[in-house]
C-alpha cells in the first residue's frame, strides 16, 4: 500500500475527517510518517501510522501533473483547455481553424 501513496496524492481514511492531500510521506522502522492537508477545511495533520492503519487508506487520485519540469506538457495542457473552451466564444471555430476558404456560394 505504501508504494501507492506519494506526495500530492489524495487519500481517504477512517481516521481523517475528510479527503486529504499528502504533503510528505516516509517510511520509518516499524511505522509510516505522513503529513496531510484536508481538501475542504485546509487542516494540517501529521500522523504516525502502523501497517494496519496503512491498510485502511484508500488512494483516490494519483500524483498531480507536475508542470514545472516539462514546458511542452504545460503548453499542451493549456492548448487543450483553450480548444475545449473556444467554441463558447467563437461559434465558427471549426471553419476558422480548418484552413478552408469558404467560397461565396457556400
Amino acid at each position: 500500500m505504501s508504494e501507492k501513496i506519494k506526495e500530492n496524492s489524495i487519500i481517504k481514511a477512517p481516521f481523517l475527517p475528510e479527503l486529504a492531500r499528502v504533503i510528505k510521506f516516509s517510511q520509518k522502522d516499524n511505522f509510516y510518517e505522513i503529513e496531510l492537508v484536508t481538501e475542504k477545511s485546509n487542516q494540517y495533520f501529521k500522523k504516525m501510522l502502523t501497517p494496519e492503519d496503512m491498510a485502511k487508506i484508500e488512494t483516490l487520485q494519483g500524483e498531480l501533473l507536475n508542470l514545472n519540469k516539462n514546458p511542452e506538457e504545460f503548453f499542451f495542457l493549456i492548448e487543450a483547455y483553450r480548444i475545449r473552451l473556444a467554441y463558447q466564444f467563437d461559434p465558427l471555430l471549426a471553419i476558422n481553424v480548418s484552413q478552408i476558404d469558404p467560397l461565396p456560394h457556400q
